[in-house]
């Protein structure tokens, strides 16, 4: 409506709307479980300066092909949305995300004494990752899209500046849940002297401490989508639908009582003017 139309909505009104709103409490806590890999290793890291020790053409090469490897994907990913729901790409994407973390220890446990073959083992796994996961990229922003769609088909607002409300609950829960994976690098004998990755037996400890932290987190993330999550494409279409109806309802109304307001003003004017 009008700015002018518009009524005064407190704040705590806002956020009960919040808060009826599941499919914002399922992205939460997803992100929640994702806290099972905060404070990892970033494997390319590891893999290009502590294990190969690269920091020049073939940095710069791996670099630069890691980087392109998603551009497929994005390519792509328009008419992959439109043919699978966002359910089955969401979770696609983290199991493939476990299957690699998975391809990472398992290349770290058995090629471990080859450095360069255990190396282009995770570097392969890694490159073909980054292409299926950028693919579903786009999918999780039209998502965010439509979960404010329906917002505001449940409240009549969209409430997007109240949604991050919703991490009250789950922020210090995330924040302790964080801490998991830098106590255990520091039983391991990691600190903040990063030059201890240069020694293999550390090196190896904490990339697998990290890395099945995070391959648990993404099989768990999976789980609140795979069993409640319900907001097909159809049930979109629906709300669209009738948020149209709604707007054009509110249209018609409002014309009217313009209309009516016209018809009064008028009959004023004439009534003084005879007078």
């Amino acid at each position: 409506p009008p700015v002018e139309n518009r009524e005064y909505l407190s704040f705590w009104h806002c956020v009960s709307g919040i808060f009826k709103n599941k499919y914002l409490w399922i992205d939460q806590i997803a992100t929640l479980l994702d806290a099972l890999g905060n404070g990892m290793l970033d494997m390319k890291t590891v893999l290009l300066i502590y294990t190969w020790r690269e920091t020049g053409l073939i940095f710069s090469l791996c670099e630069i092909l890691y980087k392109i490897s998603g551009n497929p994907g994005e390519f792509l990913a328009p008419w992959i949305r439109k043919r699978f729901q966002f359910k089955q790409l969401i979770i696609f994407k983290y199991i493939v995300c476990a299957i690699r973390n998975g391809v990472y220890i398992l290349a770290i446990l058995f090629l471990g004494n080859t450095h360069i073959l255990c190396g282009v083992a995770i570097y392969i796994a890694m490159f073909l990752s980054n292409i299926l996961e950028s693919a579903v990229g786009l999918s999780q922003s039209d998502n965010n899209i439509r979960v404010t769609d329906y917002q505001m088909y449940i409240s009549g607002e969209r409430f997007e500046a109240y949604q991050g409300v919703v991490g009250w609950f789950t922020g210090p829960l995330s924040a302790l849940i964080s801490l998991i994976i830098p106590l255990m690098f520091y039983r391991v004998g990691f600190t903040s002297d990063w030059d201890v990755l240069f020694i293999a037996d550390v090196r190896v400890k904490c990339m697998i401490i990290g890395l099945a932290f995070d391959m648990a987190g993404y099989l768990l993330m999976s789980l609140p989508y795979m069993f409640f999550w319900d907001y097909t494409d159809e049930k979109h279409a629906f709300i669209m639908e009738e948020l149209k109806k709604r707007a054009e309802s509110f249209e018609e109304d409002d014309n009217n009582q313009t209309y009516s307001s016209e018809i009064t003003e008028n009959s004023v004017i004439s009534s003084a003017s005879t007078e």
